[in-house]
């Protein structure tokens, strides 16, 4: 008893620690991807509000020194940081810039240049007011906004501390308490690490619990896309708008090649992150342009898409395709080719009250029926097979055309 007692507790701490890493475990969980996505955008909003913070604090300095009550450093580069980032926060709020590396670097480099900015205007600080107040508010700033890693939270908060312990030694003619002011940096900077490891794992915790609670409703717990209720549930909101305007919907259905082979050959579990691995590939490239991405059967996929036309879609269709292709998923015994595949079945229709979208996936599925009786690890549209040398063969002839027009004219 004794010794299942110390398991289990041993079991709860490893479940911790793993909550707490989980931003640098299961890097091809989807779970993760979205969690990443979720520290992006919030670390972006976090951005404002500490711009308009800190350009507040330099304009009540330059009036402060206007009126020459203030002779310490005025905050002009922060007051510029602040404006530029504030700009920036605006291209990322009206989509200019929309890919996650990028808002990733923005927020980073604000951050390491506020910190060396701060870290500047303390040292003009210490010597004139012998006072270390930027260092408390570079921990304030820290501590309530940023959400990070461990190692970023070290790296932060380690640099302000050894900079500004060096700058308290190694400033002359300064008249403070230097052994008290050691102290209460070190004191702060430990307090600091502790606050912020507590908000990263309880950040860490509620989006964790948000996922488990929408995976009980509308979303299939294997491979984290919508299940058929949450696409049920998402159609209805949708499809009246859709069909108001009239507005042209394509669908993709994907179905993995003999996958049954593929679960007799090396099992369930293996088969269940083979669909996990294909489901990932597909969000990674259909996500930014689709409006939803459906589990529609066991190993069947829909990808639905508005205001995309026909080539567009296609280019999606081959771009999953190739990329699926170059996993190397090896395929079972009786699988007509060596690695896993997937055949596609894409079609389109406006919408309109008169029509449901099961009727367009109906239409998706004759396509994909028509790309597994043609060889698979096809894509079928309109009864015809799509293939890469077609599509670039029709934009080579659009292109010469465009160009003969431009002679013309």
């Amino acid at each position: 008893m004794e010794n299942s007692k110390s398991l289990n507790a041993g079991g709860i701490k490893s479940d911790k620690l793993k909550v707490f890493f989980y931003h640098f475990m299961n890097k091809s969980d989807l779970e993760q991807q979205e969690l990443n996505e979720y520290l992006i955008r919030d670390n972006i909003s976090h951005m404002l509000i500490v711009s308009l913070i800190l350009m507040l604090i330099s304009v009540v300095k330059i009036i402060f020194k206007i009126k020459r009550s203030w002779f310490a450093d005025i905050g002009i580069t922060m007051l510029f940081i602040t404006l530029l980032y504030i700009m920036l926060w605006y291209f990322i709020h009206c989509k200019l810039i929309q890919g996650l590396k990028a808002q990733k670097v923005i927020y980073i480099t604000f951050w390491l240049l506020i910190n060396v900015v701060g870290l500047k205007e303390l040292r003009l600080e210490i010597q004139v007011y012998q006072s270390i107040t930027y260092y408390y508010l570079l921990m304030f700033l820290l501590t309530g906004f940023y959400i990070g890693s461990f190692l970023t939270i070290i790296f932060f908060i380690g640099f302000d501390t050894i900079v500004t312990i060096v700058m308290l030694t190694t400033i002359p003619r300064i008249e403070m308490n230097l052994k008290l002011y050691i102290a209460v940096t070190i004191m702060i900077a430990f307090v600091s690490v502790i606050i912020m490891m507590s908000r990263f794992y309880h950040y860490i915790l509620e989006k964790r619990a948000q996922f488990a609670i929408r995976t009980l409703g509308g979303v299939d717990r294997l491979t984290n896309l919508l299940n058929r209720r949450g696409f049920d549930e998402k159609i209805a909101q949708m499809w009246g708008a859709w069909s108001d305007t009239r507005k042209s919907i394509v669908a993709i259905m994907v179905d993995i090649d003999c996958f049954k082979n593929y679960n007799d050959t090396f099992g369930h579990i293996a088969g269940d992150q083979c669909l996990k691995d294909i489901s990932e590939c597909i969000y990674n490239i259909a996500s930014r342009k689709s409006e939803l991405i459906v589990r529609y059967g066991g190993e069947e996929i829909v990808i639905v898409l508005t205001n995309q036309s026909e080539e567009e879609c296609i280019e999606v269709a081959l771009a999953i395709q190739e990329r699926i292709n170059l996993l190397n998923i090896k395929a079972g015994e009786k699988a007509t080719c060596s690695n896993v595949t997937v055949s596609m079945g894409v079609a389109s229709m406006l919408a309109n009250p008169n029509n449901t979208i099961y009727d367009l996936i109906e239409k998706a599925d004759e396509q994909l029926y028509y790309s597994k009786n043609n060889g698979r690890n096809a894509i079928t549209m309109n009864y015809i097979s799509v293939e890469l040398n077609k599509v670039m063969a029709a934009s080579v002839e659009k292109d010469l055309e465009l160009l003969s027009i431009k002679k013309k004219c």
